[in-house]
């Protein structure tokens, strides 16, 4: 039975998250235009985790024996989805915002020789994912996009429906145990575009004289590795970056063998729980399917009762 108090609580829980959710658009309307600017080089950190996911998913791609659909699960600007593109037969980019999906559009337009396999749609992924059973070879959400989504564990069930027997995933998620997060305060500006404020599960974006707090929950590796359940198989889980999440970004300004050796520091580290971003790769199941006809059939079955009774004897 739930309590009067406890409904309460749920309530009020759900009215903030559709604050957040609300604060988000009104961030996508006033940033989508830098978006891009905002998470690339001005900030060290956040440039150096976008350059080892790429390496992750390219990784994952090699994989494949199938490369039909690709999905970019919040897509944003496009930037993955336009990537995929060069690999797969069709791409589909879906994001909350409808100010971002017009930004990638315009990323499209840009982009002529990619308009017949790249599609971008605004959609809340937390109502299901528009796409037939089995019919998906990849499924990407990026830069801590999954900890940005409350029912991220219904949308993870709906990615095991669509995706196809032996197609890849990667998931990007906030990470709790962060070096980054172990200090209540840190007096300079660090290298990463978006802290988390682990303590309300939000992310504060300062937008021009503007804050927006956005719904943004952060999650041990253990607790990412229990979200994974059905036919989706975790293959590796990283944390990336440690060091330079936590260091000035002024510290690498034109210093670019500082930057390489802190690179390869983290790179060591990945394996370890203290990067500012949980990263997960993985796959759907494979089914082994055997057709067996006729004479072939009954062989098969008469070495098999065989074998039954050789070992009852």
């Amino acid at each position: 039975n739930v309590s009067k108090r406890q409904l309460k609580d749920h309530e009020n829980y759900d009215q903030w998250y559709k604050t957040l959710k609300t604060n988000l658009l009104k961030l996508t309307e006033s940033c989508c235009e830098s978006y891009d600017e905002r998470y690339d080089k001005p900030y060290f950190a956040t440039h150096a985790y976008l350059e080892f996911e790429d390496s992750l998913i390219g990784r994952e791609i090699g994989k494949l024996t199938s490369r039909g659909i690709a999905l970019d699960i919040g897509c944003a600007t496009g930037r993955i989805a336009l990537r995929l593109a060069e690999e797969f037969k069709g791409v589909v980019g879906y994001d909350l915002s409808p100010h971002m999906i017009r930004q990638a559009e315009l990323k499209l337009q840009n982009n002529q020789n990619l308009s017949s396999v790249v599609t971008f749609k605004q959609t809340d992924l937390e109502d299901g994912i528009p796409e037939l059973d089995n019919s998906v070879s990849l499924v990407v959400m990026n830069l801590g996009t999954a900890s940005d989504l409350r029912n991220i564990v219904g949308v993870l069930k709906e990615v095991d429906r669509v995706l196809e027997p032996g197609g890849k995933f990667f998931f990007s998620f906030y990470n709790k145990e962060a070096l980054v997060y172990r200090w209540d305060f840190i007096p300079w500006h660090i290298g990463l575009a978006a802290e988390i404020n682990t303590h309300k599960d939000c992310l504060d974006v300062h937008s021009g004289n503007k804050l927006f707090s956005i719904y943004a929950r952060p999650y041990t590796t253990e607790e990412v590795r229990s979200l994974f359940h059905g036919d989706l198989l975790v293959d590796k889980i990283y944390t990336y970056p440690t060091v330079s999440s936590i260091l000035p970004n002024e510290f690498f300004e034109n210093q670019s063998e500082v930057k390489e050796s802190i690179i390869k520091i983290d790179h060591l580290l990945s394996d370890s729980n203290m990067g500012a971003y949980i990263a997960v790769t993985g796959s759907k199941k494979e089914c082994l399917m055997i057709i067996i006809h006729g004479a072939i059939f009954k062989e098969v079955f008469i070495k098999k009762a065989s074998f039954i009774s050789l070992t009852i004897n």
